[in-house]
């Protein structure tokens, strides 16, 4: 016998402490479907998640323009979603708009205090552009903030 509504009930309960946990978002988005719970597939299909994953693909594949739209719905939806900010200032910086990229890898570093990847960009920019003594300046920084309980990803 199909126990559908319990196991989207468990996968509900997962995902609210774990909304990140592919294998639980698999088995919850199967068994919505199967429970013709429309409303919660579409949440799910909009979450900032979603679009990070697309403008991932899209960046992959060298069409930056479009990747910093799908960034860009990701941090409209959640705005505190500091992958899709980051993803968004390295569609700049994969077109070499490097001015561009500086100035929102700067704001993601004040919006995600103690996350070290803003200031690694940062310092990756600076590389690319040889200015040595200010690179190695944002990968000490970097390197400072780095701990296994970021928040920022």
């Amino acid at each position: 016998m199909w126990r559908i509504s319990e196991c989207f009930e468990l996968t509900s309960v997962l995902l609210e402490k774990n909304p990140f946990h592919l294998k639980s978002t698999m088995v919850h988005i199967t068994a919505a479907m199967e429970l013709r719970h429309s409303n919660e597939l579409y949440l799910m299909a909009y979450k900032a998640i979603s679009w990070f994953a697309v403008g991932c693909c899209s960046y992959c594949i060298n069409k930056y323009d479009q990747s910093r739209l799908y960034f860009s719905k990701a941090t409209s939806l959640e705005g505190t979603f500091a992958p899709g900010w980051i993803g968004y200032e390295n569609a700049y910086a994969g077109k070499e708009e490097g001015d561009q990229a500086m100035s929102g890898y700067r704001t993601a570093a004040r919006l995600f205090p103690g996350c070290h990847l803003p200031t690694l960009y940062i310092g990756m920019e600076y590389m690319r552009t040889h200015s040595f003594k200010l690179d190695d300046q944002f990968f000490y920084a970097s390197k400072g903030n780095m701990s296994f309980g970021s928040t920022c990803v």
